[in-house]
């Protein structure tokens, strides 16, 4: 087919290939599947609460509402490294997504960790009811389907994530 032969595509292909994370901790992470993605923040979040003296439990079951129990709450985990800006090929720091927050699901507060490519990290954490009062209407939107669809589901990022994460408790504060 000719078309698997344009050089279009072969650019677009080599444009995301790029990966400003070569050289870091991170240098693979852009090949994991979320699920996997969403593993590795869990285990760095569940480490250095560990090591900061809490007890970390890990939940009863798969499908409970949260990723974690920390002092006996039931805790969810937010990862994200800085958003890559491919045409570009650089990290834009400072921008994060936030996604698949529920008020409907079953846990108490929420730790977000958000990395820069000079290892410049924001660790901070909300409580439910923060999220259901205030987060989601200021800074959260529906994802998939949006509010109006009666989905359950939100999603925060760019300035508005960094406008929340002035309003979030630093994960000392736990």
């Amino acid at each position: 087919m000719p078309i698997l032969c344009d050089d279009v595509i072969k650019s677009i292909v080599e444009l995301e290939q790029h990966n400003p994370w070569v050289g870091t901790p991170f240098e693979n992470y852009k090949q994991l599947n979320n699920v996997q993605k969403g593993n590795v923040g869990e285990k760095i979040v569940k480490t250095y609460m560990a090591n900061e003296g809490h007890n970390v439990e890990n939940r009863k079951i798969r499908t409970d509402g949260y990723d974690v129990f920390i002092d006996g709450i039931k805790t969810e985990i937010k990862f994200s490294l800085a958003q890559t800006d491919t045409k570009n090929k650089k990290i834009k720091n400072n921008v994060f997504i936030i996604n698949h927050v529920s008020s409907k699901k079953d846990w108490e507060r929420l730790i977000f960790l958000g990395i820069n490519l000079n290892q410049d990290y924001y660790f901070k954490f909300f409580t439910k009811e923060d999220f259901v009062n205030y987060f989601k209407g200021k800074y959260f939107s529906g994802q998939q389907g949006g509010s109006s669809s009666g989905n359950d589901d939100y999603i925060c990022s760019g300035n508005k994530l960094i406008e929340m994460l002035n309003e979030m408790k630093d994960i000392t504060e736990w």
